[in-house]
């Protein structure tokens, strides 16, 4: 059976790389949807600017 000290660091180090890529992830996530919404709200003000489809 492993001491508790290496049980422990074991458990330290995954819940580390779960939350780094949770967070990774996360801000991936974000960086894409704004990039979408920059691109929307720019499509939008060539729409009302009549400027869309020239």
């Amino acid at each position: 059976m492993l001491p508790p000290a290496a049980i422990s660091a074991a458990l330290t180090t995954a819940a580390r790389t779960i939350f780094a890529s949770k967070t990774n992830q996360a801000m991936r996530l974000r960086a894409v949807n704004a990039a979408a919404s920059n691109a929307s709200t720019k499509d939008h003000a060539k729409l009302v600017s009549g400027k869309l489809n020239r």
